[in-house]
């Protein structure tokens, strides 16, 4: 079999015919090449706590609203989303161009800065750390568009917890509709978000229905509204606005029909 080079994580989703019948066939090959920061033990506790589903909706609901700094002492990008799936799930879902980033370095900060200069693309571009309880995201993927201008940043957070013995994640999304200069940032460059950063949070819900990838679906409050009249300011001063509401993304190993979860009413 012949497919294109991705570098990172290569995903694959076959399907053979035979006789009228189909089989399909899921799985990932770690491709050498890329320089990732994030480091993919610290995605898997190893004492993950299983909760009920009460037990869950109150912990979603209760959970941060935002990102952090390091220290977190101000508050960054929200906290939209809560995917339940292992990483290897996760990575399989996210196929069609979704890609992780590279690490930040002074070779890929030079290569930012001239894909920025000339409008070009960078299909690994590095994504800037965030922070949850003091720890960055375990995980970061990407899906890119026409240059590095327009991307969509999707950052994981792992947790203790797991619901029907699935790992429970946290996660942010927002996109990207340019590159600016600051001096908040030690490579002095950072993106700037599209303030409607629930556009971005429904983008991914209504992709992973539309590839069959979700077993459940809904959504439940946890981040607090910020009308466009009002908005909230994430670390590097971009503003934000947004409805409050989490999307909770149940994956699903293979094609399935999706159930909508009614958790809204949870406090």
């Amino acid at each position: 079999m012949f497919t294109r080079l991705d570098e990172g994580t290569k995903n694959l989703d076959l399907a053979f015919v035979h006789e009228g019948k189909e089989t399909r066939f899921s799985f990932s090959l770690e491709v050498p090449g890329l320089s990732i920061r994030e480091t993919r033990e610290s995605s898997e506790p190893s004492d993950r706590k299983e909760v009920s589903e009460e037990k869950l909706k109150t912990w979603v609901n209760g959970f941060a609203r935002c990102t952090s700094n390091k220290l977190g002492t101000r508050e960054g990008d929200p906290l939209n989303l809560v995917v339940l799936g292992d990483p290897i799930t996760i990575r399989q879902c996210f196929g069609g161009r979704w890609d992780e980033a590279e690490a930040i370095t002074l070779n890929t900060c030079l290569k930012t800065a001239k894909a920025f200069l000339f409008d070009a693309g960078y299909r690994y571009s590095p994504v800037s750390s965030l922070f949850v309880d003091g720890k960055m995201q375990d995980l970061a993927l990407q899906k890119a568009r026409a240059s590095i201008n327009e991307r969509i940043h999707l950052r994981l957070w792992s947790t203790q917890l797991s619901y029907l013995e699935q790992p429970v994640w946290v996660g942010q999304i927002s996109r990207d509709i340019g590159v600016r200069f600051t001096p908040k940032t030690w490579n002095l460059t950072t993106h700037r978000i599209d303030p409607d950063v629930d556009e971005a949070r429904d983008y991914v819900m209504d992709y992973l229905l539309e590839q069959g990838r979700l077993s459940g679906f809904g959504y439940v409050g946890g981040v607090g509204a910020a009308p466009e009249s009002a908005p909230r300011n994430n670390l590097t001063g971009d503003p934000y606005f947004t409805d409050g509401k989490r999307a909770v993304l149940v994956l699903s190993k293979s094609k399935s029909d999706p159930v909508y979860l009614d958790w809204a009413s949870s406090k």
